[in-house]
């Protein structure tokens, strides 16, 4: 006899996974406001220190850590090359890699122009505003000894 007691276990983890990504996208789409790229948070009293500060919670070295060691800083950059305009061509994109909506989805911070703030651009490719929503609503409150993040 066939075991059907776990037959439901992978239709439900698809289910459930598939509610939480649609749930973290809708909310990322409604916090796009104001987004003005990673150089708002790049001075060196900021996120933009060469080296960590000892003592703090708060390296204060992130921006420096994320452009000089980490992919994402260059996400964009690889939609820019020969391999990926074929696969746009593969893919029937029917526009550059580094314009159609599917590849910046995952390749860059892309707002509608109307939120794009002073400073935005979208060839700085993944980087804080992707995760934790636009520095327009992190900038004032979170350098104040109450912010409670």
């Amino acid at each position: 006899m066939r075991d059907t007691s776990n037959s439901c276990v992978l239709p439900m983890a698809f289910c459930v996974s598939f509610m939480a990504l649609f749930l973290f996208c809708s909310r990322r789409k409604r916090n796009l406001a104001n987004t003005s790229g990673p150089g708002s948070c790049a001075a060196t009293s900021c996120h933009g220190s060469v080296k960590p500060i000892a003592g703090s919670r708060i390296l204060q070295n992130e921006y420096s850590t994320w452009i000089i060691q980490d992919k994402h800083s260059r996400a964009y950059q690889a939609l820019t090359g020969d391999v990926s305009e074929r696969m746009a061509r593969i893919l029937k994109l029917g526009a550059k890699a580094q314009e159609a909506p599917k590849c910046l989805a995952c390749h860059a911070l892309s707002p509608p122009p109307e939120q794009h703030g002073r400073g935005f651009e979208i060839s700085e490719g993944v980087s804080c505003e992707n995760c934790h929503g636009p520095a327009s609503g992190w900038l004032g409150p979170h350098t104040t000894r109450t912010w409670g993040h």
